[in-house]
């Protein structure tokens, strides 16, 4: 992929002004026209989105809306952040209305609207009814389950960031998932990665940390659906159910196509709030 130097990226802006109603920033560089259509798809055509700009990290993001509010520039702003694990670690964000934190961990996270898997599903199995695929294919019954098999893992990786023990949730999903042909998310490798933690850090008990455990699994909330929130969608969820869409239509989708091509069938009614503050920056 194409990179710019620091100045040529911080010029980008200026050529598309005939583009953008307002200039958005999210967190990930190379996923610019995955949100430029996703925002599209939302906002419809009363603002116009035509580039998104990546800045390469959370960091960068709020250093570069630091300085906007330092110093606000001539054209409109917005950023976009991942909701990631910082709320149950209780990290600050500035209040401002040029700054959205997803309520979910990532903008994947938003991608799990049923009809819109089954209408990708018949896509790929356009001899199965609907009504067919959700007789075999359960798509809420599993990612429930996909959520309480995820959630002591992710509770792990609260812990992990909180005490600085050295592992990273970006590592993958791969060390978690066994079998032959297509995979399946290994419940027992999740209890041996936790059991590895818990004794990983001499300077923190085992019972510390299993109260710290069941506090934050507490926190994610007492159903699937709350806890879905803090589990990461594009690497974790989404590659998962991937999975099963191949098992279910014998079809095996490009990872890039498969997210692309679930957004584009999706209508986002839960990313109605990030549409309005969107909406009120446009016409500020």
């Amino acid at each position: 992929m194409l990179k710019y130097s620091a100045e040529a990226s911080e010029l980008k802006p200026k050529f598309y002004k005939h583009y953008n109603s307002l200039d958005i920033y999210v967190e990930d560089e190379g996923d610019e026209v995955f949100y430029e259509v996703l925002l599209g798809r939302l906002l419809g055509r009363s603002i116009r989105v035509g580039r998104v700009f990546g800045v390469g990290g959370k960091a960068n993001l709020l250093a570069k809306l630091d300085r906007y509010l330092k110093k606000p520039a001539t054209r409109k702003v917005f950023f976009i952040a991942d909701g990631d694990l910082d709320r149950i670690l209780r990290r600050k964000f500035p209040k401002t209305d040029y700054l959205f934190v997803l309520g979910e961990y990532c903008i994947e996270n938003y991608l799990f609207e049923e009809n819109a898997i089954y209408d990708v599903m018949q896509e790929e199995a356009s001899k199965t009814s609907i009504k067919d695929l959700k007789g075999q294919f359960a798509v809420n019954v599993w990612l429930a389950d996909c959520v309480d098999t995820l959630t002591p893992l992710f509770a792990c990786f609260v812990l992990i960031q909180k005490y600085h023990l050295g592992k990273n949730v970006k590592a993958g999903l791969g060390r978690f998932l066994s079998g032959t042909g297509i995979p399946v998310l290994d419940r027992a490798k999740i209890v041996a990665f936790v059991s590895q933690v818990r004794t990983s850090n001499p300077t923190v008990g085992d019972r510390d940390v299993d109260d710290a455990l069941a506090t934050v699994e507490r926190i994610m909330g007492n159903t699937w659906r709350k806890r879905k929130r803090y589990i990461c969608g594009k690497n974790y969820l989404l590659p998962l159910l991937r999975f099963e869409v191949k098992r279910n239509t014998s079809h095996d989708i490009k990872p890039r196509s498969f997210r692309f091509r679930i957004m584009k069938n999706c209508r986002f009614r839960s990313l109605s709030r990030l549409m309005e503050q969107i909406e009120k920056v446009a016409a500020g």
